[in-house]
């Protein structure tokens, strides 16, 4: 199966499915403990390029490649849900979950 997003194409592991998130997600969504917001000083790319920070380097195109799959595949309701089962302290609405995981994407595509 490949994926395409943005501009670039990828060939998608299959052991990599959207409801079976990789570790570089995890490392992601751990940037959203209680003062994530006050470092981010209310900025959605600063808390995105926060979070990002927790990710190690050789997680990020697995997380490239997730999120883009996310994207493509799933209402901005289905995102909130797979974000807030994190359980992390900052919970999403829809629309924000959604905007901050095509920040995300955008930011992992720019590097």
């Amino acid at each position: 199966m490949f994926l395409s997003a943005a501009n670039y194409t990828f060939k998608f592991p299959h052991r990599l499915s959207v409801m079976n998130p990789p570790p570089g997600f995890h490392a992601l969504t751990s940037g959203l403990h209680q003062d994530a917001l006050v470092f981010a000083d209310g900025d959605p790319e600063k808390l995105v390029e926060n979070c990002l920070e927790f990710v190690p380097a050789p997680q990020k195109a697995e997380l490239k490649l997730y999120l883009a799959k996310m994207l493509e595949s799933k209402t901005p309701a289905e995102l909130k849900g797979i974000l807030n089962r994190e359980k992390r302290d900052i919970g999403f609405g829809s629309k924000g979950a959604s905007a901050f995981f095509s920040i995300a994407l955008e930011k992992l595509s720019a590097n």
